[in-house]
């Protein structure tokens, strides 16, 4: 199925941004945008636009339905109230992200929001490997290491579902 994708906010045009947003809403595909996915990226929304790139995206109209926010590393709680009151989904890609250094995912934050989150590699720069078992095992052991309450780490079902149906 074919999708729409702006790499990320701050490399386009505002119109283009927008005329990215209608067409993915005109023929209802998805529109992926790589937001936050590093901390030079959470600066440049600020420096830029005034705002975090994902308010920016809200604001101009295309966080919505058909939005997959790729990364969603420096988010903060205001970016996951307006997420998942998007209806919009995340792609996690746990591998190039620490292969980048970036940082990890509030997984369990973004779930307890409501927020649909599926399972990436990225691009091969950025993941060399391209698996998505080993995407799934990244997944699986990464979160592990945030929380010491091992309930709050993400299960087999989930790490199964962000795989197959959630993407």
């Amino acid at each position: 199925r074919a999708a729409v994708s702006c790499s990320a906010p701050q490399r386009v045009t505002p119109d283009y941004f927008r005329g990215l947003g209608r067409i993915a809403r005109d023929l209802d595909i998805p529109y992926d945008m790589h937001i936050l996915e590093t901390r030079l990226q959470r600066v440049l929304g600020q420096e830029n636009f005034g705002k975090s790139l994902v308010r920016y995206a809200q604001d101009m109209g295309v966080l919505n339905e058909q939005a997959l926010v790729i990364h969603a590393i420096w988010i903060d709680d205001e970016d996951i109230r307006l997420i998942a009151d998007s209806g919009a989904s995340v792609a996690h890609n746990p591998v190039s992200n620490l292969k980048i250094g970036s940082g990890i995912m509030r997984w369990r934050d973004l779930r307890q929001s409501g927020i649909n989150v599926c399972l990436g590699n990225d691009e091969a720069n950025t993941d060399d490997g391209i698996n998505l078992w080993t995407v799934g095992k990244v997944a699986g052991l990464i979160h592990n290491v945030t929380d010491p309450e091992f309930r709050n780490w993400i299960t087999p079902q989930e790490i199964l579902g962000g795989l197959t149906h959630a993407g």
